[in-house]
């Protein structure tokens, strides 16, 4: 029941208070309890590995104004001699 209602987030209100959903679940229930107490097993005799926590602090960059390359385009300085 606890698979079906907690892991599988299914609605209570849908059982009309029985349990008749037991005999289709099981299986899957027991596959999955399974699976866990498997994995709990073989992990049981591995060492706790602690990693160092190393913190680095990156300052943000610097921005300089952009400078412009071109001279800005306009129509009143022309040079030509028309």
């Amino acid at each position: 029941m606890k698979y079906w209602f907690d892991i599988k987030n299914n609605n209570i209100e849908k059982a009309n208070g029985g349990i008749g959903i037991v005999p289709w679940v099981y299986n899957d229930a027991y596959n999955y309890w399974r699976s866990i107490w498997e994995a709990r097993e073989r992990n049981k005799d591995i060492e706790e590995v602690i990693i160092p926590v190393r913190e680095i602090h990156i300052l943000p960059p610097k921005r300089e104004p952009m400078k412009h390359l071109r001279k800005k385009f306009t129509f009143l300085e022309d040079d030509s001699n028309e």
